[in-house]
């Protein structure tokens, strides 16, 4: 069992504390204005560092304290580059201008797209290319929720471009960038550092192994093995009223949100993205109560093929 301190500003990544929780390890959570959920509140983070295996900043905004923590030795995910990632402006632009996205405005709402990836300090350990379902009702209607649900899949060499800036900050950690794919054009939409969400959990089956070895080799610069070739992995979100039902069996693919109206997120894994969504909807049916609402097409029209356009 590890340690682990989690540092947010804006009160994200319940699902990353919950599955780290429920796997058994020691979570603490500080953030500005209080948590409910599995992992124990803290409301001074200095005095639980040095307890600490691990620290992961879970969102933007807590970038200079991780980069003082590794300057100290401690093992940190995160750093400077998150904040300054999400901030409007030149910085921003510049990077996006790195992949060649186009900075002005889509001109509608398209496919959204997320190449993403953990970064080890010098070099990509493994990438994904993720697409987000963003609307509440199948077949992209209803009002926007960000996300209902993510198809993510292996995706080798997408975000190589960004490799020498991410090297010379010595980031480490997780980064993703938002497109928005309008006839086949990219648009640059924003940048996403923070591990909170769908696309966690989805890119956590479609690499076969634990959350926390994810998170530690990353920390360490090192390369965790990923078990099995072309996975795809899937992830939809539930909302309601009552909380998921699970047997020890199902409680792994299972990510529980504990705030609001978001019960979670249900995941699978499989060879091909039919295989996945038949896992993961299976599993759906036997968590679920009728009061449920998920979306019930996420992964039937993905864009996989996209990626070898690109």
């Amino acid at each position: 069992m590890l340690s682990i301190l989690l540092l947010s500003q804006r009160g994200e990544g319940y699902e990353i504390a919950g599955r780290l929780c429920q796997d058994g390890h020691s979570v603490r959570y500080w953030r500005a204005n209080g948590f409910r959920g599995a992992a124990k509140e803290v409301h001074r983070y200095e005095e639980h560092v040095e307890a600490s295996d691990l620290v992961v900043a879970v969102d933007a905004g807590t970038g200079r304290i991780c980069d003082e923590l590794r300057s100290r030795g401690k093992l940190v995910l995160g750093g400077g580059v998150q904040e300054s990632l999400s901030q409007e402006g030149m910085f921003p632009q510049s990077v996006a201008k790195m992949m060649n996205l186009n900075l002005e405005a889509a001109p509608r709402e398209g496919i959204s797209v997320i190449p993403c990836g953990w970064f080890l300090g010098d070099r990509w350990g493994h990438t994904f290319l993720a697409q987000n379902y963003r609307r509440l009702l199948d077949g992209e209607r209803g009002p926007q929720t960000d996300s209902m649900g993510y198809m993510a899949w292996r995706a080798e060499g997408m975000l190589e471009q960004l490799t020498p800036f991410l090297a010379s900050v010595e980031y480490r950690g997780f980064l993703g960038v938002r497109i928005e794919l309008v006839d086949d054009v990219p648009y640059f939409v924003r940048f996403e550092t923070g591990l909170s969400g769908g696309l966690i959990p989805a890119i956590v089956e479609c690499a076969k192994t634990k959350l926390i070895d994810l998170l530690l080799s990353t920390a360490r610069g090192m390369d965790s093995s990923l078990r099995g070739q072309d996975l795809f992995g899937v992830s939809v979100r539930i909302l309601g009223n009552q909380e998921l039902k699970s047997t020890e069996v199902m409680k792994k693919h299972i990510w529980s949100h504990d705030e609001g109206e978001s019960l979670g997120y249900v995941t699978a894994a499989g060879d091909n993205p039919r295989e996945a969504r038949r896992r993961c909807y299976r599993t759906i049916g036997n968590a679920t109560t009728l009061d449920s609402i998920y979306r019930s097409d996420i992964g039937a029209q993905s864009i996989y093929d996209w990626q070898r356009r690109m």
